[in-house]
């Protein structure tokens, strides 16, 4: 988060939600068999993100009979801004002999035993969805929606008015596009917003963010008359008397 300029600009946050899925392709059906979640919350919240990971076995249901499979692991932790963490969801589901079988660790095992899932602080600076095939059978796709939250961090004073400058480069190009947004803010309030690709790409990196206050255009200088000098008529010199 940038700090505030001389000027006191306006401050910054990104949030969001960064989702990574693999999908497998068996039997003639696509298969969900892979997600993991990166959720850095709004700021203020009392939470700083939640992590969460799911991990599935395309075919879910247990034959008759066979050895003990793994089908399903799940795990969910929600973080807090002092770097502590409660897991939400912790359970394993095994097959055995046809039987679904769940041991879920939060009851099983002591948390200080426990582990979480893995939480990234900083919001990936991506928006939209980025699909990638490394196989016919396998594919990924991640989503990325991303916010911003604007903040003035004045004191006192009054309305002013900010243009908020986002430069993207879409789908990887070198070429950078810019995006701006006009807010009118008083001090200590805020205004959030989320960003969208432009130009109707289905992707692009954030490469910068910046503020400046609108001020008015200077006043035209001032015109200073040059006085005119006033021309005192000066008198003939005297005649010398004659003699």
């Amino acid at each position: 988060m940038p700090t505030p300029t001389q000027a006191q600009l306006p401050t910054y946050e990104i949030y969001g939600i960064d989702t990574t899925y693999v999908y497998e392709y068996v039997g003639g059906r696509w298969y969900e068999t892979l997600t993991t979640k990166n959720q850095v919350f709004y700021p203020g919240c009392n939470l700083s993100g939640r992590a969460s990971y799911r991990s599935a076995a395309p075919i879910q249901d247990c034959p008759p009979s066979g050895l003990w499979t793994t089908i399903l692991k799940v795990r969910s932790t929600d973080w807090y801004p002092d770097g502590s963490w409660r897991n939400v969801e912790h359970y394993t589901d095994h097959c055995r002999d046809g039987n679904r079988i769940r041991n879920n660790y939060l009851e099983k095992i002591p948390r200080e035993r426990q582990q979480p899932a893995r939480y990234l602080i900083n919001k990936a600076m991506v928006v939209g969805t980025i699909e990638q095939a490394f196989s016919s059978g396998v594919r990924r796709v991640k989503e990325h929606r991303t916010s911003i939250k604007i903040e003035d961090t004045r004191t006192s004073g009054g309305w002013k008015n900010f243009t908020v400058t986002v430069k993207y480069r879409v789908e990887g190009s070198t070429e950078v596009t810019t995006v701006q947004h006009s807010v009118v803010l008083k001090p200590g309030h805020m205004r959030r917003w989320t960003l969208s690709v432009p130009g109707g790409g289905s992707w692009a990196t954030i490469d910068s963010i910046s503020i400046h206050e609108n001020r008015p255009p200077d006043p035209p200088p001032a015109i200073v008359p040059v006085p005119v000098p006033v021309l005192v008529p000066v008198p003939a010199p005297p005649t010398s008397p004659r003699r």
